[in-house]
Parts: structure tokens; sequence; C-alpha cells
């Protein structure tokens, strides 16, 4: 549930959200622009969602599956050398996520501040 922004602002209301995670291309800049070319939606509800056809999974579990799910593409497009590069909130930061990389995969992520 998050503040619905249909509502004025001296009367908040609730409104469901829905949590997605985006993989998507970043295209070479050309005239100083580049363009975010979506490759795949991934559904991240939390346990405590609407049940859905989808898994209950966390965001980062999202992401994870999404980076697995395109490495392997990349090796068969013959990029064997070329290293993925996946930027994320500050939700990604667990220590889970960091020993189930895919090989040749970088991961930035937001953190906070007390973190080594």
């Amino acid at each position: 549930w998050r503040r619905c922004p249909r509502t004025p602002v001296f009367k908040p209301g609730i409104d469901r959200a829905q949590r997605f995670v985006n993989l998507a291309w970043l295209t070479p800049r050309e005239e100083g622009y580049s363009r975010a070319i979506p490759l795949r939606l991934l559904a991240a509800f939390p346990e405590k969602a609407v049940s859905s056809p989808e898994p209950a999974r966390k965001e980062w579990e999202a992401g994870l599956m999404g980076l697995r799910w395109r490495r392997p593409q990349l090796d068969a497009a013959g990029r064997q050398r070329q290293w993925l590069l996946a930027l994320g909130d500050g939700s990604y930061d667990v220590k889970a996520i960091w020993g189930q990389l895919p090989e040749r995969t970088s991961l930035v992520v937001r953190t906070a501040k007390n973190r080594a």
C-alpha cells in the first residue's frame, strides 16, 4: 500500500501498488542522448500481496532472476567477454545477492552511509 497520488494533499488516501523489476538495455549515446529499451518486466510481489499466478519474491530476487536470464543470452550471441552492468536501488544491497551474481556481471547499488 502507498499514498494515493489522486487524492488531495489535505486528505491523503491509500492506493494499492505493485512492484515490478524492469530489465532494460541502455543504448549507446547519440548526440548526447541515450535510451533505455525494456527487455523484460519481472513481478516482485511480496508474500502479503493479493494472490497471483506469480510466486512471491523480493525485489532483489526478481532482479537476480533477470540477470541470470540475460547473461546466457549474451554468451550465446558470442559476447562472452562483455561484462553486464546492473544498477539497483538500496533494496538490492543485501548479503545474499553478492554471491549469486552470474559470471562477468557487476552490480552497482545505492547503500547506507554506515555500511562497510
